[in-house]
């Protein structure tokens, strides 16, 4: 199995970052989602519709979606067929 490819190098190229998730709940649909940063102490990173969890990251996965969250990048995040999507957000100059 290959190393996955830098996800900051592949959001700036304009690609969308697929991350599978765990614990995605029964009968949830696809659509916009936001993320619980876990702060400083090792914790889940919690994927969120209208404040409520709905899956989880996966701990193998956090260090990718950990450097996602941090770079300060203007993001957008999408549970697509229980995996999580994110892309830079489109900005109008």
């Amino acid at each position: 199995m290959s190393k996955p490819a830098n996800p900051l190098n592949e959001l700036l190229r304009g690609r969308p970052v697929t991350i599978p998730l765990a614990r995605v709940g029964q009968g949830t649909g696809d659509g916009p989602v936001t993320l619980t940063h876990p702060g400083k102490k090792p914790a889940t990173i919690r994927v969120n519709r209208d404040r409520n969890q709905i899956a989880a990251v996966p701990a193998a996965r956090h260090h990718a979606v950990l450097t996602m969250i941090d770079s300060g990048l203007d993001l957008t995040h999408h549970l697509e067929a229980g995996q999580l999507v994110t892309t830079l957000a489109t900005v109008s100059l």
